[in-house]
């Protein structure tokens, strides 16, 4: 997976601070599919366990729209996701692939 320091941003400034090229919202972007992505490789077996726990299949729905969304991408939606779960859920794929 991405090094640690991927998850550690500066905050919302820097989320904004390239107006013309939007080189932070194209790193956050990149970490949310590859996060989302991380969790679609998961067994079945265990996304078919975890219904109960929707967090997986949200990251799986988050990496699909990014990924097939025609370039049609809401830069505060990622930043939302981003800011809001993605430590989260990138502690959670660790501790899985940990435990494997």
């Amino acid at each position: 997976m991405c090094s640690r320091r991927a998850t550690r941003r500066p905050g919302r400034e820097w989320y904004d601070s390239d107006p013309e090229l939007e080189v932070p919202k194209l790193a956050a972007d990149s970490l949310v599919l590859k996060l989302g992505e991380a969790v679609r490789r998961l067994p079945a077996a265990f996304l078919d366990e975890g219904r109960g726990d929707p967090f997986w299949r949200r990251a799986i729905g988050m990496r699909h729209r990014l990924a097939h969304g025609d370039d049609a991408v809401d830069y505060e939606l990622v930043w939302g996701v981003d800011a809001t779960h993605a430590a989260t859920l990138r502690a959670r794929v660790e501790s899985l692939l940990d435990n494997v």
